[in-house]
Formats: C-alpha cells, sequence, structure tokens
C-alpha cells in the first residue's frame, strides 16, 4: 500500500466525493485526531476522510475512527513517481498533518496541485530543532508551501519560523491532546477480578527495562500493602509473553486481562499480576486505578501521554525521561498535579506515600484534572482555522475561474443572463 498498490476495495471507496486527507504520526496522536475528525464530518459533511498512519497499531486505531466511505491507507514512501501515483487515487481537497511530521516529496506535489497542506498539533522538540537546523534550507523551501501551521506552544511557534514557515501563517492553538474525551466504556472493578478494598497500581504504556524496574519496587510495596494490585500495561502487546516471563522470575503469576472471565478464580488470585493484552482498553481502564506510573520515562525513550489517566483523575508518576512530551511534563509539575521521580529507587516511595497518605494522592488527581479542563479548547480552534484556510481557497479558486466575480463586475446583458 505505500507503494500505491491498494486493494479492490479501498480504490472504490476513493471514488466520487471530495477527500480530506488527516495523516497522523502515533497512536497518541490518533487519538487526540477523534475530536478534530468529529469538528471536520461536521463542517464539511459532504467529505470523506482518509486516513494515514505508519504502524499498524496506530493503523488499527484510527480504522475506529473511520466512518461510512471513509478510508484507512498507510502513508506512501516519500518517492517521487509513488507520491504522484497516490495523490491522483486519494485526489485530496486538502492535507492535514498531525504534530511535525515533513514529507518533502509529498508535500512539493500537493503544493503544486494548489491542495491545502495544514499542520495540526504542531510541535518542535529541542532535539528535532537542533536537527532541522543542520538542513535549515532544505526545510525552510519545504514549510514555505505549506499553507497554516497550528502550534502548541509559543516556543513551537518560534521554532518553526525560525527554520523557515511564514510568519504569516503560523498560529499558536494549544494542544489537542487536553481536548481527549472520557472513554464511553467503563468498566467495574470485576473486570480485572479486584477485590473490595483491593487498590491498583497502574503502570501504563511500559517499555523494555521498565517492567522489571516496576516489579522490584512493587515486590516490596507488598510487604507493607498486602492489598495491592499491578497492571501493567505494556507499550507494544507483542511483548506480552516476554512480560509474563519476566513476571514468573519475579515469583508471581501473569494474568491476562482478555481472559479474566475465561480462567477460574483462585483463592491466592493477589499474587497474580495483570498484564493488558489487548489495544484500546488503556484509556478506560485507567478509571479503575488508585495511581499511575506513565512508561517510557524511566528509560532515555522519551515518555508517554499523562492526559489519559489525568482525565480521571488520578494520582501520576513519570520518571525523568520526558522529553517527547516535556512541554505537558513540564505543564503537570509547575501546577502540582504529577511527581517526577530521578530514578527507580524512589518508585516504592512514592507509591509507599501515595497509599499512606490518601489525601496526598486525592489532591494529586484533583489537580490533574483540574488542568486538563483549563487547557482545552485547541480542536476547536484548529477546526475554525482549518475552515478559514479552505474557504479562503475556494474564493480564490472562483476568483480564477471567474466565480467569485458579483453581479455588480457584469456588464448589463451579463445581469440579465445570470437572472435567467
Amino acid at each position: 500500500m505505500r507503494l500505491g498498490l491498494f486493494p479492490e476495495k479501498t480504490l472504490n471507496r476513493l471514488q466520487g466525493k471530495k477527500t480530506i486527507w488527516l495523516h497522523t504520526v502515533s497512536v497518541g496522536e490518533a487519538a487526540a485526531a477523534a475530536g478534530l475528525v468529529k469538528k471536520l464530518r461536521h463542517e464539511f459533511p459532504e467529505r470523506r476522510i482518509v486516513f494515514s498512519t505508519v504502524t499498524q497499531t496506530g493503523n488499527k486505531i484510527v480504522n475506529k475512527l473511520a466512518e461510512g466511505d471513509d478510508a484507512v491507507i498507510y502513508s506512501p514512501l516519500d518517492i517521487d513517481f509513488v507520491i504522484k501515483k497516490i495523490i491522483s487515487i486519494v485526489r485530496p481537497s486538502m492535507y492535514i498533518i498531525t504534530e511535525t511530521e515533513i514529507w518533502p516529496n509529498l508535500i512539493s506535489q500537493l503544493n503544486k496541485r494548489e491542495i491545502p497542506i495544514i499542520l495540526v498539533n504542531g510541535r518542535i522538540s529541542t532535539r528535532s530543532f537542533k536537527g532541522y537546523k543542520l538542513i535549515s534550507g532544505f526545510i525552510r523551501s519545504t514549510l514555505r508551501k505549506l499553507s497554516l501551521f497550528c502550534m502548541q506552544t509559543e516556543d513551537d511557534a518560534k521554532r518553526i519560523v525560525e527554520l523557515g514557515a511564514e510568519a504569516s501563517k503560523v498560529r499558536v492553538t494549544g494542544n489537542m491532546k487536553f481536548d481527549l474525551e472520557l472513554s464511553a466504556v467503563s468498566y467495574q472493578p470485576s473486570a480485572l477480578g479486584l477485590d473490595a478494598g483491593e487498590k491498583l497500581f497502574v503502570a501504563g504504556s511500559t517499555h523494555r527495562g521498565e517492567e522489571e524496574m516496576i516489579l522490584n519496587a512493587y515486590k516490596k510495596l507488598l510487604k507493607k500493602h498486602a492489598n495491592l494490585r499491578l497492571l501493567l500495561a505494556p507499550r507494544h502487546i507483542e511483548r506480552t509473553k516476554e512480560i509474563e516471563n519476566l513476571i514468573f522470575r519475579f515469583g508471581f503469576k501473569p494474568q491476562r486481562v482478555s481472559q479474566i472471565k475465561d480462567e477460574p478464580r483462585t483463592t491466592n488470585h493477589q499474587r497474580r499480576i495483570l498484564v493488558l493484552d489487548t489495544i484500546g482498553q488503556l484509556k478506560a481502564l485507567y478509571a479503575l486505578a488508585d495511581f499511575v506510573f506513565i512508561g517510557g520515562s524511566l528509560i532515555a525513550h522519551g515518555g508517554q501521554n499523562p492526559i489519559e489517566p489525568a482525565i480521571h483523575g488520578k494520582a501520576i508518576i513519570f520518571g525523568p525521561h520526558m522529553f517527547n512530551f516535556s512541554n505537558i511534563a513540564s505543564i503537570f509539575l509547575n501546577h502540582k498535579a504529577a511527581v517526577m521521580i530521578k530514578e527507580a529507587a524512589e518508585l516504592g516511595q512514592i507509591c509507599d506515600r501515595l497509599l499512606s497518605e490518601p489525601e496526598f494522592s486525592k489532591n494529586l488527581g484533583t489537580l490533574a484534572r483540574k488542568l486538563v479542563t483549563t487547557n482545552r479548547g485547541a480542536t476547536l480552534r484548529n477546526s475554525e482555522l482549518i475552515k478559514g484556510v479552505v474557504n479562503e481557497g475556494e474564493r480564490l479558486h472562483d476568483q480564477k475561474s471567474g466565480g467569485g466575480k458579483t453581479l455588480d463586475h457584469l456588464k448589463p446583458a451579463d445581469r440579465n443572463l445570470s437572472k435567467v
């Protein structure tokens, strides 16, 4: 598909209607785009949406956003002849990129066809900025072809302008991830086999190297807090078997969440560590947590998004490596809405405090939920700006084709013809 070889079913879907092409980079961006998709459907009801992603996991997420005659594809390889072929198949009326992923050939070919190219939820990390600066001349010429930049923060806006974007096309609209909605699915404690009075520690979106640290902390915590249960939710569920083997090494038994209802309950179920082995449940399962650790942050991966547990008002812990979410992490820390630990040894200590001081835990969760509420609105701002770009583009197109002329610009004879 990345070479432009589409199944017949997909080709049939791409006939007829005007198309909005929406590209999402990661699973988090796909989830954040859900609200924008609703706005686009409302503003442009006559257009289909074609979603593109790079990863299989992202593909599964956007398939849940697709409706009716929408289509889901993998993003094309950025090779000229491939791009031309896929644009001729998709025939987009606009191209929307979430976050900041620059495909020079794709952007160039869309620009040649006068198709609006819009960046939403844009961000430029310190690391990315340094990398882009090394090829500033090349990046500048590419950025000049975009129609609109909706950036998350003032710093992101300044960086994109310094890299070559036209300042007049850059807006600071906030982060759409704060607009995430509560999951329509709700779970009872029984869904995880939890007994009354048991506490739940959720380690969400963990990566290789972190589970061992978490299990080590958990084993020590059980000596003081025997009613504590642990749910490990790996970022990549294909690691489930690997994590189960690790759990056995620590003297526990793994319990896949997908199999809880199928397996008989045992008297020593407290010795079982829950492993989330499905995609799409974590957001809703955060509601059952007493506190949450954000994975990817105890190793140099860059962290994951803390907003989902914050929506549920949960106490949040993350490690020192949150560079992929540095702006969000800073906001949480500045508002005392999360706790950052510097090393794995501190994880057990902060968990012990959260369990021993319920008011401390409750206050963290309250501040986290309040923070999300006060930072909402980016999705609406972005959709309004997108509508403005589309309307302006159609106005200019009408002018070029003569359709933009009013009756006052026409000769008397033409006025009569117009009435007829």
